[in-house]
């Protein structure tokens, strides 16, 4: 097989199957139902219900790492608000000292104006005069007291945060509840490198909230054609992408950072060594 059978976007890892042909009526296969969803499987393979508690386990963890993502975008976007406000209000300030009234500043002192925010260093210009200088180190004063109760603020929201880690319902980034099987364009990204199946990737796009994507990938072909009839099948179209590639030249190709996945799957038969130097190259830093 060739290692060109998919083709990938370099933004948002886009998974063509062209090569992989449409599932066709004589792929016959037994049916076996395991949490919330029902499959196709090959009948020459022997499915132990057993390994349902394996899947279950896995699930369970990547529904708490689901609302650990989010907590992290909601704390992001709660300090992008907050620094906002500060630099209004800053700038308010400082129209009411200059006695500006409604003038707007320049860009350069709206930059001036953040640096001091971001990095309170309180350096000055040369230009500036010495009434200046008097007002930036005003500022810069009531800027650190303005920092001070931003940093307990900060500690108080993480405690808040880590606690909603523990919440039994998981949410987004505006605080609404996570729908299971709604796409999420911040979501989390997962890959099943040996999908065989299916099962676990589209289990995934049943039972886990806050998806953006799942590849489910094989190197076998009539898996992949599996793959596809259980994606189909159980209306998971618009979560699940079917992938036929070498699951280590996949994660392999996935390195730059926009490409990579929050959720790595690996169940080889055997040991799992020769995939985890690609899994850790294909993996987000968080």
């Amino acid at each position: 097989m060739s290692t060109n059978d998919v083709t990938m976007a370099t933004s948002d890892v886009t998974m063509s199957t062209s090569d992989v042909t449409d599932v066709s009526p004589e792929i016959e296969g037994k049916l076996a139902t395991e949490g919330k969803c029902e499959v196709y499987l090959p009948t020459s393979v022997f499915y132990n219900p057993v390994q349902e508690f394996n899947r279950d386990l896995t699930i369970s963890v990547i529904r708490e790492h689901a609302k650990v993502h989010f907590a992290r975008l909601r704390e992001k976007e709660r300090k992008r608000k907050e620094r906002e406000e500060r630099i209004n209000k800053a700038e308010e300030r400082l129209k009411r000292e200059d006695g500006e009234g409604t003038n707007h500043q320049s860009d350069g002192e709206k930059r001036q104006l953040e640096e001091r925010m971001d990095k309170g260093d309180g350096q000055k210009s040369q230009s500036e005069n010495s009434t200046n200088e008097g007002k930036d180190n005003e500022i810069n004063s009531k800027m650190s007291v303005i920092e001070g109760q931003k940093k307990n603020s900060d500690n108080t929201s993480a405690k808040v945060e880590s606690s909603n880690h523990d919440s039994l319902i998981a949410t987004d980034v505006e605080g609404k509840e996570l729908e299971l099987g709604k796409k999420y364009e911040n979501g989390l990204r997962i890959l099943e490198g040996l999908a065989a199946s299916g099962l676990r990737s589209v289990r995934f796009a049943l039972e886990i909230p806050g998806v953006k994507e799942i590849v489910a990938n094989d190197f076998d072909k009539t898996a992949v054609e599996f793959i596809k009839k259980n994606v189909a099948h159980n209306k998971v179209e618009n979560l699940v992408i079917p992938s036929c590639d070498d699951a280590s030249l996949l994660m392999y190709k996935c390195k730059k950072v926009a490409d990579r996945f929050d959720v790595i799957d690996l169940d080889p038969y055997g040991s799992p060594t020769q995939f985890l130097d690609g899994a850790v190259q294909a993996i987000t830093g968080t």
